[in-house]
């Protein structure tokens, strides 16, 4: 009950997948705000009804002797834990005493590198979303404006929302729609890559990460199924048609499904995951590594495999090697 995983976000067209699979929901445009994607580390405060703070990453509860990149330590002081407690004690006088988080993105240096927040002179905490667990221990999204009153420069307190919004419009059952949408978020996230928003606000210049975006039409509001990024590595488009079948998939198409998932960050968050939960980088989590890039690309490519007129065993091999000369190469620098 003290773990609340924040939502996995995937792409574009898992939330038009999404649209159509239960197409009785909707009735027209689902309007979509956008926020600095920022690059560092997932991670959360919460805060239980006795007034207890813990500390999260993306996949586990914290402490003083398990951190995570020092987050733990940061969020566990009292300064950080009473600004928390105010937040939480005005969601229970509005819904009732239960656990409460506050999700954000631990940043800054030497927790990523090759964007713009690494060169922050100290690490932030960017608060994003704020969320809860209703009577069944499920977790549900509540309202975020309040994160904007929380920002303690001093503490390291941040909130997404002093960065900049982006918004767009889109009938996720309409291909041309879809389509349209898609070009409006490949130019938006364009210019993040050039230059990161939020390094902007702290007068730094370098390359941003990209945008996640959530709908904020009342019927979809905080809905997570409906939660997407863009990354700048990436260009989205809307759902894919399917190609013609062949007798067997060429292998250029092949190659070039593992080009295109299997890229960069994808392969970092892979060795973040492994330091998270082993501190170290070692052969001896060659399988660990493996089994977390495998079980990603599975996760969010479905639809392009399916595009592409592949499986899953058409590529997996082809996955491996590529995440495995990553991985020996990463772990040949320690």
């Amino acid at each position: 009950m003290s773990f609340i995983k924040f939502s996995k976000i995937g792409a574009f067209h898992n939330a038009v997948k999404y649209a159509r699979k239960h197409a009785k929901l909707f009735n027209g445009p689902v309007s979509f705000t956008g926020s600095v994607k920022i690059h560092g580390t997932n991670a959360g405060i919460v805060v239980l009804p006795d007034g207890k703070c813990l500390a999260q990453s993306r996949n586990r509860t914290l402490s003083l002797e398990d951190d995570n990149c020092g987050f733990a330590r940061w969020a566990l002081q009292d300064e950080v834990c009473q600004v928390m407690r105010e937040f939480a004690e005005a969601v229970w006088k509005k819904d009732g005493e239960r656990p409460v988080v506050i999700y954000g993105e631990w940043c800054g240096p030497g927790i990523q590198r090759g964007v713009a927040v690494n060169e922050l002179p100290e690490k932030q905490f960017v608060m994003f979303a704020a969320g809860a667990q209703d009577d069944e221990g499920e977790r549900l999204y509540i309202d975020d404006a309040p994160l904007l009153e929380m920002i303690s420069p001093k503490l390291g307190l941040r909130s997404i929302l002093e960065g900049p919004r982006w918004t767009v419009e889109c009938d996720l059952l309409d291909a041309a729609s879809s389509s349209f949408a898609a070009n409006q978020i490949n130019e938006f996230t364009e210019e993040v890559s050039k230059k990161c928003p939020w390094g902007s606000l702290h007068g730094i210049e370098g390359v941003g990460e990209g945008i996640v975006w959530r709908p904020t039409s009342p019927k979809f509001y905080q809905d997570s199924d409906l939660f997407f990024k863009s990354k700048c590595e990436d260009k989205l488009s809307g759902l894919h048609a399917k190609k013609a079948k062949t007798s067997a998939p060429a292998s250029p198409d092949v190659l070039a499904f593992v080009e295109e998932q299997v890229h960069q960050e994808r392969l970092k968050q892979g060795l973040d995951y492994i330091l998270e939960n082993y501190k170290v980088l070692s052969m001896q989590y060659t399988g660990d590594f493996l089994k977390w890039v495998n079980q990603d690309v599975q996760d969010e490519c479905k639809d392009e495999l399916e595009a592409s007129n592949l499986t899953w065993k058409d590529v997996s091999r082809h996955v491996n090697q590529k995440a495995m000369t990553f991985w020996r190469r990463e772990v040949s620098k320690i």
